[in-house]
This record gives C-alpha cells, structure tokens and sequence, in this order.
C-alpha cells in the first residue's frame, strides 16, 4: 500500500502494525487463530537495543503484523504494557524512501516524534 502526501512527504509503504503484549508465545496462539489465512509466523527473535522479544505474522498481500513483549522494565514498550496489562495496539509502521527528509517535512508540519531515532527492525532507522 503505498500513499502520496502533500508538502514534499516521500511515498509513505505501510509496513506493519505493532501489538505490544505481555507473553509473545500466548499471543501468537490468538493471532494465529484469529488470523487464520496469515500463514506462519516469524520466529521469536530478541531486539536488544529495543529491549524486547518480537515475533511477525506476514498478512496476504498486506502489512506485517509485529508482537512486542518488552523484557526489560526500561523497555521503550514497558510503560505502555504497565498501563494496559493485557496489552493492546501500539503502532503503525510505514517505510518511506528518504527518512531525514520525511522527519524534517514531518516536523514541519506539527508532528512531534515519541522516540529518539534508533535502529530497529531489520536494520532500519525508526522512531
């Protein structure tokens, strides 16, 4: 899926929707049956610089669906987990061409980032 924005955004991909929850494993039972046509899901793999355990389930034809357990009470995710135990929607995730330039023209326009910008996922620039 891809978006054109005004005001000089770069093609906007959406990527994925994030679900922090509070036990990886038991969550991806429930997607998994829930989701049945999604196929199977990633391994469950540690992302150290975010502090979490993550797992994805590849949606046809669509978006990746991201499972989040934070591991660590300094987890960017802890707080939100902390204020809904049982976990819930946290994300969305687009990929964009030019990253700097779609940070400065979003900044621009009144947005404002959650995070610092830190490497994520495969490598990439998020925030």
């Amino acid at each position: 899926m891809i978006a054109k924005f005004p005001n000089g955004f770069t093609d906007l991909r959406l990527h994925h929707l994030g679900f922090v929850t509070p036990n990886i494993k038991s969550a991806r039972k429930i997607f998994g049956a829930f989701v049945n046509n999604i196929g199977t899901p990633s391994g469950i793999f540690t992302d150290v610089e975010q502090k979490v355990n993550v797992s994805f389930f590849q949606l046809s034809g669509g978006p990746l669906i991201e499972l989040i357990e934070p591991i660590y009470d300094d987890s960017p995710v802890h707080r939100f987990l902390s204020i809904n135990p049982s976990g819930g929607f946290h994300h969305i995730a687009f990929e964009v061409e030019d990253f700097v330039s779609t940070l400065k023209n979003v900044k621009m326009l009144g947005y404002r980032r959650v995070t610092s910008v830190t490497t994520g996922f495969e490598g990439r620039s998020v925030c």
